[in-house]
């Protein structure tokens, strides 16, 4: 399981805040982040919004191919 945290430190809202694969060596499919929680500021913002001071959380999920073992492993960039 991949966890992505993202965080708004400046001091202006950004939107359209997600998570996207760069780069991924896997043989089995590039995992698909997915939306978790935004948190931080109460009432938290809607999904991709972050305020200032405000952090939103992703997942995805990968499992292990034989390939992805004999070739040493695998690399990730989101």
């Amino acid at each position: 399981t991949y966890t992505y945290t993202l965080e708004n430190t400046g001091n202006t809202t950004l939107t359209s805040v997600g998570v996207s694969e760069t780069a991924f060596s896997g043989t089995a499919g590039a995992p698909t982040p997915v939306f978790g929680a935004n948190s931080g500021v109460t009432p938290s913002s809607p999904v991709g919004t972050l305020v200032p001071g405000e952090t939103a959380t992703f997942s995805a999920m990968y499992a292990l191919t034989q390939a992805d073992i004999d070739a040493g492993g695998i690399q990730n960039s989101a």
